[in-house]
């Protein structure tokens, strides 16, 4: 059962692809990122959001075809009007994409209950702790630019905390039956 975890954002968007059968193995991860137009005239902001959220979902998509289901850091209301029609946006690609996969949600405490074992832990304490918990996360969170890396820490916490959902113990154990049969 191969797992997508997100932290989803309209500028910088975390992901990170787990194959979670047995143990959790962290395939890979990275962050996908919208550039707002460099060009101030000529160019309204509503359309330079369009051309960003096209670019999002087709950057998202062979991700997300991937996987059997998504995890996905749920959303916190951002406390600025165009900040939150950034997330909608965000959000309704990743829903869109989704089809009829299931979608997993999991709270920001909740990540980091999983990963580090505190719903007050800082960012540094989930990334240490992704880092412990999967197999070659150091390695592939070093490979992130430092400024980002909380973004697919953060991914592939979601991933951790959905391991306790229904969602995704049933479909452990629907493919453990699969196998034991075979």
């Amino acid at each position: 059962m191969i797992v997508l975890g997100l932290d989803p954002g309209f500028a910088a968007l975390g992901w990170a692809l787990c194959d979670v059968r047995a143990d959790v193995v962290l395939l890979a991860t990275g962050v996908l990122r919208t550039e707002p137009s460099a060009r101030k005239r000529g160019v309204l902001a509503s359309s330079d959001d369009t051309r960003r959220t096209r670019e999002l979902a087709a950057a998202l998509r062979p991700l997300v075809d991937r996987a059997d289901a998504l995890a996905v850091e749920a959303w916190s209301q951002p406390r600025h009007a165009s900040a939150a029609v950034k997330m909608a946006r965000a959000w309704g690609v990743l829903v869109t994409l989704a089809g009829d996969r299931p979608i997993v949600e999991a709270s920001p405490q909740a990540i980091k209950l999983a990963t580090a074992g505190n719903k007050t832990a800082s960012k540094e304490d989930v990334q240490a702790a992704v880092a412990l918990a999967l197999s070659g996360a150091g390695r592939m969170l070093a490979d992130v630019p430092r400024t980002l890396r909380e973004h697919a820490a953060d991914a592939c916490g979601a991933v951790l905390a959905s391991l306790r959902s229904d969602v995704v113990r049933m479909g452990r154990r629907h493919l453990t039956m699969q196998e034991a049969r075979a």
